[in-house]
């Protein structure tokens, strides 16, 4: 299982487009035992970093596979995409997004999702 949190990443004031720093968390599973007797889940971690133009193209990929996810993908801006309003709105909404179409099966082992999070370079 999937989660994600989404921040901009360092180095926005030297370029002319926003970069967003993607942290991808797994569960990679944990044996529920722990010596004080309580639960432990283990995770894995790591981030890429994706300009809103790539999860506007994740999204239209996938967007056939994700009818009943409530959790809507924030709208690309025609003007104004680097406006700090609508770059605090991508920060909240897309990692809710990740998250919730990554809950779905067809999502998660498509494809353009699993390149969007570097899969291939952490999985064991």
């Amino acid at each position: 299982m999937y989660d994600f949190t989404v921040e901009v990443a360092p180095g926005e004031e030297d370029r002319s487009y926003t970069l967003y720093r993607v942290t991808v968390t797994v569960d990679v599973g944990g044996d529920g035992e722990t010596k004080d007797g309580e639960g432990e889940t283990m995770h894995k971690y790591w981030s890429v970093d994706r300009r809103y133009s790539e999860f506007a193209d994740l999204h239209s990929r996938i967007e056939g596979l994700t009818s009943g996810v409530e959790n809507e993908f924030p709208a690309k801006k025609t003007f104004g995409g680097r406006d700090p309003e609508t770059v605090r709105e991508r920060v909240f909404y897309l990692p809710a997004w990740l998250t919730a179409v990554s809950r779905l099966e067809a999502v998660a082992s498509h494809e353009a999702f699993k390149a969007f999070i570097d899969l291939a370079k952490h999985e064991d």
